[in-house]
């Protein structure tokens, strides 16, 4: 995208037409107009997108099954097995349908998925290589591995498998040692069994829900006023701890990073995945998923997406093109969704615009992701014009390369698209999702090791009502589908409930976070810690300073007694077996807010130590241990 934007700039500062350019873009009255504008540009100075975009082939199905093969008889360490696991999995992705490449990339798996102990899904992978008819020279370790995991797993088919083994190896062309060698280990596998981790989804809080946003409890409302929007704000007192909403996702969109680890529908870990058959783009945990994917938005972005993550393509702009594809699929068909957005901009109260016609927000209607902030008129021409030939450059390959406006125009008529209603239409949706995106979405998150990673992003339409603090007084939690709202501080009623953008007071200046606020969100931010100039994590006080009284300060340490001890457990993962420690830190958080005024070092360290506690509770990504053989 950056050689297509610096080819356009060259273009224009060539011609001398930046003025007059610049000028007749801001004067657009919509995303529209925005498009049109762009396409009439880049066909003055004829500018064709052009981008390749890899295919299934035997060649590179080889080449990542043999860099996974390297790694997985070179070391016996898990965290290099995790890396010859996706190499596996990206050959499988990578492997013609039905292929012999396909079944020796589902047989390698199998054996990195067996050692790092996940029976199950080294179990699906064997029965793939052979269902695919994997070579008959080679099934001998598959077959002992299949009854290993049977084994472990102590199956209730086990003794039918090994009795089927051992007349598999009856016809195997083996001398009798190598047979003996093998009976042997069977015969040592039958006895075999291992406690299997519980690894369910993590558990999804009940809440009572109140009518108007169905995701919340009672303890939330939405206000409006001229200052801060939309915003949402206590009915009551609230509790350090307390879970304030659940939310599922409009829609979330996998990291590209994440491509051949996670599932790209549901985005969670998918151990023995199995790939789309016609683009190498995407891995599924489920055959569900994969359908589900392919009726709601993949078989369009099947054909596309290869060439926009060649043009660099971030998630956020493959994301504006998933939300789109969606919202026509929501309706049914263009016509009907010109009317909804048509009402929906008709609305004149803008505290429930985008609620359904009864008031209620609905996370699952597009109407809730369609009413959010765009902050057009706060955007600069440079941002603007670089979104809108992103937005141009999606619709161009939705256009020429798939029948979403059931026809495919051809590739060097930019004219044609242009001149297209219904191409314009969704263009300017996707200009639109373009804006939303950067102001709106959030990250879907797990734990790897002692770090919070990005597994990718969501689009939450009650969420993104929250604004902004330095020191946010809430925090959100990610579970395998939903997203949790939990309290940080006590709260009375009427207080404004503050989410962090990934901008905290502890680890950024003011004058960055002010700089990057603005840069982002288009704001500028007047928290508390932005008015009073908070320090920075090393400079904040300690209670020690902070509290005067003696008492005071005596009741604090005793509340504290035990936090490094929680802070080790935190830190090292293990908390499943303590459930206390949730409700020590919410005591501590409680006891240290009732005597000291922040900002104050001991609440930081007491409230991220909750935070991480939280996470433990939610998507987790774990290093498994090897099994030794």
């Amino acid at each position: 995208m950056d050689e297509i934007l610096k080819t356009l700039h060259s273009n224009i500062i060539e011609r001398q037409k930046q003025e007059i350019l610049s000028k007749t873009f801001m004067n657009a009255e919509n995303d529209q107009q925005r498009m049109k504008f762009m396409y009439n540009v880049l066909n003055e100075f004829n500018i064709i997108p052009n981008s390749k975009c890899e295919i299934k082939n035997s060649l590179d199905s080889q080449k990542f099954r043999n860099q996974g093969n390297e790694i997985f008889v070179s070391t016996f360490n898990a965290t290099e097995y995790l890396k010859a696991w996706e190499l596996y999995s990206k050959s499988i992705a990578f492997s013609p349908n039905n292929s012999e490449e396909l079944t020796l990339a589902f047989a390698n798996r199998s054996a990195v998925l067996f050692h790092l102990g996940k029976y199950y899904e080294a179990l699906n992978d064997i029965e793939m290589a052979l269902n695919l008819n994997y070579p008959k020279h080679l099934r001998t370790k598959l077959y002992l591995r299949k009854t290993e995991c049977l084994a472990y797993l102590n199956h209730p088919k086990l003794n039918e498998f090994y009795q089927e083994t051992l007349l598999w190896l009856d016809k195997m062309c083996l001398d009798d040692s190598k047979r003996e060698k093998f009976k042997n280990k069977l015969q040592t596998m039958k006895i075999k069994k291992i406690k299997i981790e519980n690894l369910s989804d993590p558990i999804v809080p009940i809440i009572i829900k109140q009518n108007e946003i169905p995701c919340a409890t009672n303890a939330l409302t939405v206000k409006f006023n001229d200052k801060f929007g939309r915003h949402v704000v206590t009915t009551r007192s609230i509790e350090p701890g307390e879970i304030l909403a659940v939310e599922k996702p409009y829609s979330c969109i996998l990291a590209t990073e994440n491509m051949y680890t996670h599932c790209g529908n549901c985005l969670r870990i998918a151990w023995s995945s199995i790939p789309c058959e016609y683009c190498c783009f995407v891995v599924y945990c489920s055959e569900n998923c994969k359908e589900n994917a392919w009726k709601k938005y993949h078989d369009i972005e099947c054909s596309v997406t290869g060439f926009l993550l060649n043009l660099e393509m971030n998630k956020l702009g493959l994301f504006s093109m998933r939300l789109t594809i969606l919202a026509v699929r929501e309706f049914g068909n263009l016509e009907k969704l010109r009317d909804e957005l048509k009402h929906i901009d008709s609305c004149k109260d803008l505290r429930t615009k985008g609620f359904s016609d009864d008031g209620i927000l609905e996370s699952d209607k597009y109407r809730s992701i369609y009413s959010l902030v765009t902050n057009t008129e706060k955007r600069s021409l440079s941002d603007l014009f670089g979104r809108a030939l992103n937005a141009s450059i999606i619709l161009y390959f939705i256009a020429t390369r798939t029948l979403f406006f059931n026809q495919i125009f051809d590739n060097n008529n930019l004219i044609s698209i242009s001149l297209n209603n219904d191409a314009m239409f969704i263009g300017g949706l996707i200009l639109r999702h373009q804006q939303i995106i950067p102001s709106n979405m959030h990250t879907f998150e797990e734990e790897r090791n002692l770090d919070s990673e990005d597994r990718g992003s969501a689009a939450l339409p009650f969420y993104s009502l929250i604004n902004h603090s330095c020191d946010p007084n809430v925090a959100r939690n990610s579970l395998a589908e939903h997203i949790v709202l939990y309290a940080l501080y006590p709260m009375e009623k009427d207080t404004q409930i503050f989410d962090n953008y990934g901008i905290h007071y502890a680890v950024m200046s003011k004058d960055e976070r002010q700089l990057k606020l603005s840069r982002q969100f288009h704001f500028k931010c007047e928290c508390i810690p932005c008015q009073k100039n908070w320090p920075t994590y090393f400079k904040l006080p300690s209670f020690q300073i902070l509290v005067q009284s003696n008492g005071d300060k005596i009741k604090i340490e005793k509340a504290l007694v035990k936090f490094n001890e929680y802070v080790k457990f935190a830190t090292e993962g293990k908390i499943s077996d303590k459930p206390h420690l949730m409700n020590d830190l919410i005591k501590m958080i409680k006891i240290l807010m009732k005597y000291v005024n922040l900002p104050c070092m001991e609440v930081n360290n007491v409230v991220e130590t909750l935070k991480r506690v939280f996470a433990l509770n939610g998507n987790r990504f774990e290093v498994p241990s090897l099994k030794k053989v």
